[in-house]
């Protein structure tokens, strides 16, 4: 008897949780994101010391084939720099393009989890500024299967805000100015890299839905 109530909470869980909706089936939803980090100069730096930086700049469109799931597309270009250990200055520039499914959760009538699941390519170009002579360009490529962790806030019945919190990810690459066999890796990171903040921007649909 005790199973059968345990079955039947867990069903009822279930169905409640099917039955929420943050979004419209059909709804077209259109984001822009950034993400960040400025490491500024400490006191005991030198005075020639350049600052590292890294900034990303996404968009995105995505349609819903349901109230909870989100197919969309996104489009992303990035810039950092940073040092060697011998205090080299190398600058990268990105370009990626991806694309993921995301299901919703509801926290609140305004305020919902996300967890999105995708595949991206990008290409990274990477710049030397070595003292001891120039040093051509290197190009490489990149294919990453990611998942990331999101909360989304909806401000207005078409307006919302969003946070990218992170990622899980598998990734094929060619590591810069090694060699041009093809390398792996796995990993969970919080970096300024993966963790981002937009705009979202509601068509054809609420905030809410049946």
């Amino acid at each position: 008897m005790k199973i059968l109530k345990t079955m039947a909470v867990i069903a009822g869980l279930l169905c409640a949780y099917s039955a929420e909706a943050q979004f419209q089936k059909g709804s077209i939803l259109l984001g822009a994101e950034v993400g960040f980090n400025i490491d500024f100069k400490d006191k005991k730096d030198p005075d020639d010391y350049k600052t590292p930086y890294f900034f990303d700049f996404n968009v995105s469109g995505g349609y819903f084939l349901n109230g909870r799931n989100e197919i969309a597309l996104r489009l992303g270009a990035g810039t950092d720099r940073f040092f060697t250990d011998g205090g080299v200055e190398i600058k990268r520039n990105s370009y990626r393009v991806g694309t993921y499914w995301r299901n919703y959760k509801l926290l609140s009538s305004k305020l919902s989890f996300g967890w999105a699941t995708g595949l991206s390519y990008s290409t990274d170009i990477y710049t030397v500024d070595d003292p001891a002579g120039p040093v051509p360009d290197e190009k490489y490529h990149e294919y990453q299967i990611f998942g990331r962790p999101s909360l989304t806030y909806m401000i207005h019945p078409k307006v919302g805000l969003r946070a990218n919190l992170g990622a899980v990810r598998f990734e094929f690459f060619k590591a810069p100015f090694t060699n041009d066999a093809w390398d792996k890796d796995f990993g969970f990171n919080f970096s300024p890299e993966f963790v981002d903040f937009g705009v979202v921007l509601l068509l054809h649909g609420t905030g809410t839905g049946e």
